[in-house]
């Protein structure tokens, strides 16, 4: 943990206060990514309180954990020692992909979701994590 200190906190300020904290996860072991909570209030919570008519919004403390094991993590220590505005990107990427795994709407403007979506591809020779086909993830965008 001591050596990715300041990656981490480096993909929590690219995600400019939506997530409370980035950390190494303990419970991933084939997917390279999940959103989680810390406090009194849970994701799921979040969203039962949120579907009930009133003018105030809840929202959970957010931590954005990845998994160290997995080949998209190695690719984010690259990207940290060499291209630091394709790694703002990227967290940004996994972030919406743990949100809309986790049930949440995706708030991402398109034209930069595609591109970065083609970057990615390219980048990891893989599709984005969200576990859909490329013209199904497209749609999304």
């Amino acid at each position: 943990m001591e050596d990715n200190k300041e990656l981490l906190d480096f993909m929590k300020d690219a995600l400019d206060g939506k997530v409370k904290a980035v950390r190494l996860s303990q419970r991933l072991k084939s997917h390279p990514v999940c959103i989680t909570s810390e406090g009194a209030i849970t994701l799921e919570m979040e969203k039962v309180l949120n579907a009930m008519p009133a003018t105030d919004k809840v929202q959970a403390q957010r931590v954005l954990e990845l998994n160290a094991n997995h080949p998209i993590f190695q690719k984010l220590t690259q990207l940290y020692n060499g291209d630091q505005e394709k790694l703002k990107t990227y967290t940004q990427i996994l972030y919406t992909q743990a949100m809309m795994i986790e049930g949440f709407p995706w708030k991402t403007r398109w034209p930069s979701a595609i591109r970065s979506a083609s970057s990615w591809k390219t980048d990891f020779l893989q599709e984005p994590p969200c576990h859909l086909p490329a013209g199904r993830f497209l749609q999304f965008l």
